[in-house]
C-alpha cells in the first residue's frame, strides 16, 4: 500500500511541475531575467552591505546597475567586433544583397527607378512576418528584462519581509520545502556556469586547431551564448560553418560540423556526471531529465527536469 501512495505522489508531483513549468513558460517572461541579475547582483550587494558602502536599497540599486551596465558593455563590445572583424558575416550580407535586390550604382542615377527600388526592399522588409514575430518578441524581452530588474531589486532590499510573508502564507514547513528546492536550483545553475566554462575552453581549442581567425574571442562569445537560454553557441557555428563551405573549405567546414557535435555531446556527458555528483544521482537518470525537460519545455525544463527528479527521490526515500 505504501509503494501505492509513493506512487500517486510521484504523478501528482509530476502534474504540479508541468504545469507550474508551463506556466513559467507561457506567462512569466522575467523568470530567467530574474534568475540571471540576482545570480550575478546577489553576490555584489552582499559585499556592499557588508562592507556598509551606503543603505540597503541604495546598494542594490548600485548592484543591479553595475551587472546592467556590464551586460551591455559586454553586448555592445562583441556586437561590435563581430560586425567589424569577423569575415563570416559577408556571406549574410551575399545572401542579403542578392534576395533584397539593392539597386546597383547604375541605377542610381535614375532617381525614379532608384526610388521605386527603395520603396520595394522597405515594403518587402515590412511585410515579412519574421520582422514582425522580431519586433514583437523585442519589446516583450525588453517589458520582461525591466520587469526582472525591479523584481530583483525588490528581493533584494526587501528578502527578510517577503520571507515572513511567505512563511504566514504557505507555513513554515512549506516555506522550507521551496527555499530547498531554490537551494537546488542554485546548485544547477553553478553546474551549468562550470560547464560553460569548459565548454568555452574547449570551444577555443577547437578553433585554434582549425585555424579559424580570433579563435580566442569567437570562443569567448560562444560561451557568453551559452548561458543565454534558446540561442547557445550555434548562432556562430552555423555561420562559420556556411561562410567554410561557401569558400571551398571544405575539411574546415567538415571540422567545424564535428567539433560542434563533440561539444554537445561532452557537454551532455559532464552535465550528467556532476548532477550525478552533486545530487546522488544515477547519470541516466539526469540525462533523461535534462533531455525531457529541454525538449518538451525549453530552457525552463533544464532547471525543472532535474528539480523534479531530485523530489521525486526524495518521495520515495523519505
Amino acid at each position: 500500500m505504501e509503494k501505492y501512495n509513493k506512487l500517486i505522489k510521484c504523478i501528482l508531483l509530476l502534474a504540479i511541475f508541468i504545469l507550474v513549468t508551463l506556466l513559467i513558460k507561457k506567462y512569466f517572461k522575467p523568470f530567467f531575467t530574474i534568475v540571471i541579475i540576482f545570480y550575478f547582483s546577489n553576490p555584489l550587494y552582499k559585499f556592499f552591505c557588508k562592507h556598509k558602502i551606503s543603505s540597503n536599497r541604495i546598494n542594490a540599486f548600485i548592484s543591479i546597475l553595475f551587472i546592467n551596465i556590464i551586460f551591455f558593455l559586454i553586448i555592445l563590445l562583441v556586437g561590435n567586433f563581430i560586425f567589424n572583424n569577423v569575415d563570416v558575416f559577408k556571406l549574410q550580407y551575399i545572401l542579403y544583397k542578392e534576395n533584397l535586390n539593392i539597386p546597383s550604382v547604375a541605377n542610381i542615377i535614375n532617381i525614379q527607378e532608384f526610388l521605386n527600388s527603395i520603396k520595394n526592399v522597405i515594403s518587402s522588409i515590412y511585410s515579412n512576418p519574421f520582422i514582425k514575430k522580431g519586433a514583437s518578441y523585442t519589446f516583450e524581452g525588453i517589458l520582461a528584462y525591466f520587469i526582472g530588474n525591479i523584481i530583483v531589486y525588490f528581493v533584494l532590499t526587501d528578502k527578510n519581509i517577503l520571507e515572513k510573508y511567505i512563511q504566514e502564507l504557505i507555513s513554515e514547513k512549506n516555506y522550507m520545502i521551496i527555499k530547498n528546492k531554490l537551494y537546488t536550483i542554485n546548485k544547477i545553475l553553478q553546474i551549468e556556469m562550470g560547464l560553460v566554462i569548459i565548454t568555452t575552453i574547449e570551444t577555443i581549442l577547437g578553433f585554434i586547431i582549425l585555424k579559424i581567425e580570433h579563435a580566442v574571442v569567437l570562443g569567448l562569445i560562444c560561451g557568453i551564448l551559452d548561458i543565454i537560454p534558446y540561442i547557445g553557441t550555434i548562432v556562430i557555428f552555423i555561420p562559420l560553418i556556411l561562410y567554410k563551405i561557401y569558400c571551398k573549405q571544405y575539411i574546415i567546414g567538415i571540422g567545424l560540423i564535428l567539433l560542434y557535435v563533440l561539444l554537445a555531446i561532452n557537454r551532455g556527458i559532464l552535465e550528467a556526471k556532476f548532477m550525478s555528483h552533486k545530487f546522488k544521482i544515477h547519470p541516466v537518470a539526469a540525462i533523461i531529465s535534462f533531455y525531457i525537460g529541454i525538449k518538451f519545455f525549453g530552457a525552463v525544463g533544464m532547471f525543472m527536469g532535474p528539480l523534479y527528479i531530485l523530489t521525486v527521490k526524495e518521495t520515495i526515500l523519505n
